[in-house]
């Protein structure tokens, strides 16, 4: 078994996706491990696919596959994934970059035991390409602290975290359950199907649960940015309203609280679960008239409905008054400004 693997999906990413692939390569080399980078690419049109094999054809640290146009990207995510062999793995979008430290600041945590290891993803123009920095706190949390910040918005000390896998490194048991679990998850109902598994908002998130969920150990965490997070008019954050990607990733909250086996305590639990239910509020205030392909507004409100009625049932207790919800808006008002 080699010792890590980078996933890169990719569509008409061309010639970011060959800076994406020399930069995996460029982190397997620097920490003297043996490595994989697996790209598949769903048809470009862009010359992406010929460019790739220019480059990288001949090189036996890439594997280059191909799968059809029109999957959608989380499926693409799984047939990347799909009968892989590797200790440690992580995605990363084929816009995006990884540092040249991203296996020696992440790698040797893992070694030692550590559930997940997670760094800090810099955004910056796409066009960008300066040294990103090392520097900053690192150490070691427990699991359920960092599993309530991803619902609670930061750790203890302020730190936010971020969802997306090409600032972590994963345990190849980690990768599997979610490639075994996010189809699924992320397709019990159409809400579900029409962000995670259609747009692809979410099932990131998911990954770093189900990596959290029934874990006793802790988690490395460093502000080292380990990874460029590309900002472009064709990447998801940008062409993506802030309806949309708040909408796909507290679904995949809502998933996680329900199904993930995470371990909270009872304070944080209540807490998130209040969290949760006005968020769900605020979503059904704020929903489009319609979601083509998928409803119109009463349909995206009942659905959401739908999931916050889970959250509370996963609860276990009513969270639904207002002296219970009143923190929870509260804070979330102080994040997003007026709640309306």
């Amino acid at each position: 078994m080699i010792d890590v693997a980078f996933f890169v999906p990719t569509l008409n990413r061309n010639p970011m996706v060959l800076r994406a692939v020399h930069s995996c390569i460029a982190a397997i080399e620097h920490a003297g491990v043996t490595g994989r980078v697996i790209v598949l690419d769903s048809k470009s049109d862009d010359g992406s696919w010929e460019a790739l094999n220019a480059v990288f054809g001949d090189d036996l640290r890439v594997e280059l596959r191909q799968n059809e146009r029109g999957l959608g990207p989380t499926k693409s995510w799984c047939d990347n994934v799909a009968g892989f062999e590797a200790a440690y793995a992580t995605f990363l979008w084929s816009d995006d970059y990884v540092a040249r430290e991203f296996l020696t600041e992440l790698l040797p945590p893992l070694r030692e035991g550590a559930a997940v290891a997670i760094g800090h993803g810099k955004i910056r123009p796409a066009e960008c390409e300066e040294p990103l920095s090392q520097e900053g706190r690192r150490g070691a949390l427990p699991a359920d602290t960092v599993a309530s910040a991803y619902f609670l918005k930061g750790t203890p000390d302020g730190d936010p975290l971020q969802v997306s896998p090409a600032c972590a490194l994963f345990p190849h048991a980690a990768v599997s359950s979610w490639l075994g679990r996010v189809e699924g998850m992320s397709r019990a109902n159409g809400l579900r199907e029409y962000f995670l598994w259609r747009r692809a908002i979410g099932p990131d998130l998911l990954l770093f649960f189900i990596a959290l969920g029934g874990v006793k150990d802790t988690v490395f965490r460093t502000q080292a940015e380990v990874a460029q997070f590309s900002a472009h008019e064709g990447s998801i954050t940008i062409s993506s309203s802030p309806w949309f990607l708040t909408m796909g990733y507290w679904l995949a909250r809502c998933i996680a609280f329900c199904e993930a086996d995470l371990d909270f305590g009872a304070a944080d639990r209540h807490a998130i679960a209040a969290e949760l239910f006005v968020q769900g509020i605020v979503l059904k205030r704020r929903a489009p008239d319609e979601l083509p392909g998928f409803g119109d507004r009463s349909a995206v409100r009942e659905a959401i409905s739908r999931e916050m009625e889970a959250v509370r049932a996963a609860a276990g207790k009513s969270i639904a008054s207002p002296v219970m919800l009143r923190p929870a808006w509260q804070a979330l008002r102080r994040r997003m400004g007026s709640a309306g």
